[in-house]
């Protein structure tokens, strides 16, 4: 998964999440804007995707929503970073430079 992919699935997700506690009055519209900056924050300080991942998950207990998307983007997230990595190494021992 891409850095912006990653960026654009935990928006949507965030998104969602925002609008769903919202409508439920779980939220405060103000409660929803407060979350809205945090994720905002760290959208523009980080600049990888684990670094993204990393500060998320630094202010995800503090918020539900924010952790409830975490937990549903992040198993993706290292999913495809684990498969990634493993073709990495594959092609790395194939081509035999270890």
């Amino acid at each position: 998964m891409t850095y912006k992919a990653l960026q654009t699935n935990f928006e949507k997700e965030l998104l969602f999440h925002l609008i769903f506690s919202l409508k439920r009055k779980k939220i405060t519209k103000e409660q929803g804007q407060k979350i809205a900056k945090e994720f905002l924050t760290v959208l523009h300080e980080a600049d990888s995707a684990q670094s993204f991942m990393d500060k998320i998950s630094k202010i995800a207990p503090y918020h539900l929503e924010i952790r409830e998307t975490f937990l549903k983007v992040a198993p993706e997230y290292e999913k495809e970073d684990v498969a990634e990595r493993l073709v990495n190494l594959r092609q790395t021992l194939k081509g035999g430079i270890i």
